[in-house]
């Protein structure tokens, strides 16, 4: 009786230990041929016909619709997920486009700052069917400089393949060289009175060669009268003078040779 027992507390302190630690302890299984006799029993005691599908058969179906279930409800589960993702395949981007501070005269920037939780694709920009530089600058920020005048088409695209695209004049772009709107030569000295009324005469980009190939830099350029002095060349010369936006004034200064 004691013995017992103790049988009884030991296999209570086991199960006891088994659901603390979540341990599962494995049920043995039937052989096959112990399950059919039990089965067979089963009818008789019943008193009803005994089943002629074999028992494992009966396993390998269990087994299969078991199986079958699971995929039905991975692809319900993927379905659900999809139908939950959809709308987010029409969602289409917002942004705000205006003109920022122009660092230099005659270049013209703006900005771009798109309103959007989904990936951007891509920012294009263009003018009048021809590409402008557009650059990232910060998080959904883009920086459009335009490089000729005219109707400016911006167009933002989502990885949904969503766009939106707004158009804006642009200007105020400088693609205009420096002109020359008169010249006198006194005391030995060439005078060229430009205009540039944009960007501006870059004045140490100015470059002056002779058609012999020499350099002649003993030349002065007057900002406040617009003027590039020159010293009467010995031969024919080009006259290089771009303006800040990189548009070029290229002049020939031919010097006759005196008549005898």
């Amino acid at each position: 009786m004691v013995s017992d027992d103790r049988s009884e507390r030991i296999v209570g302190f086991e199960r006891l230990k088994a659901v603390f630690y979540g341990v599962k302890k494995e049920e043995p299984k039937l052989e096959a041929e112990v399950a059919n006799q039990i089965l067979e029993n089963v009818f008789e005691t019943c008193r009803m016909e005994p089943c002629t599908v074999p028992l494992t058969v009966l396993e390998a179906y269990s087994n299969y619709r078991t199986e079958r279930f699971s995929l039905q409800r991975v692809i319900i589960v993927a379905m659900m997920v999809l139908f939950c993702l959809l709308p987010f395949l029409f969602v289409a981007p917002s942004f705000a486009l205006q003109e920022g501070e122009e660092e230099q005269k005659g270049h013209p920037t703006y900005q771009v700052d798109v309103d959007t939780f989904l990936p951007i694709s891509s920012v294009v920009a263009e003018v009048d069917g021809k590409n402008v530089p557009v650059y990232e600058v910060g998080e959904n920020r883009y920086s459009v400089i335009p490089t000729l005048n005219g109707e400016m088409t911006v167009t933002v695209i989502l990885k949904n393949r969503q766009y939106i695209e707004r158009k804006v004049p642009v200007d105020n772009v400088d693609r205009k060289a420096p002109t020359v709107l008169s010249n006198e030569m006194v005391d030995g000295r060439v005078y060229l009175y430009l205009q540039e009324d944009d960007s501006g005469v870059d004045a140490a980009r100015i470059e002056i060669f002779g058609i012999s190939g020499a350099e002649y830099t003993e030349f002065s350029y007057d900002e406040e009268m617009k003027c590039l002095s020159i010293p009467f060349p010995a031969e024919s010369v080009n006259i290089f003078i771009p303006d800040k936006a990189e548009n070029v004034l290229q002049l020939v200064l031919t010097v006759e040779e005196p008549k005898k």
